[in-house]
């Protein structure tokens, strides 16, 4: 995510967006645009779908994310990007 001007996303000390630490969300650094990229190409999300939803939903219980986290679709789009996901709700994690 870019912050411009019209952004009041404001960055932490770490670089990561208060925004994004307040809701959980996990730091996903670049990869997190691979995801994305890769879900919204598959057509598994919509265009407007961001990497901060994304945090979201990977911390989310699976039947509350807004995309399916449990598919293979997401599944290979994690494991392009060099990520693991745990759809186990509140233990989801971001591998390394």
């Amino acid at each position: 995510m870019t912050v411009d001007e019209t952004d009041s996303t404001t960055q932490g000390d770490n670089g990561v967006s208060e925004e994004s630490n307040a809701g959980g969300a996990a730091d996903l650094g670049p990869e997190g645009d691979v995801v994305v990229d890769c879900l919204v190409d598959a057509g598994l999300a919509p265009e407007s779908y961001t990497v901060e939803q994304l945090g979201t939903d990977m911390m989310s219980p699976p039947e509350e994310a807004s995309v399916d986290v449990e598919s293979e679709v997401f599944a290979g789009c994690m494991s392009e990007a060099g990520l693991e996901h745990d759809s186990g709700g509140d233990n989801g994690s971001v591998g390394e």
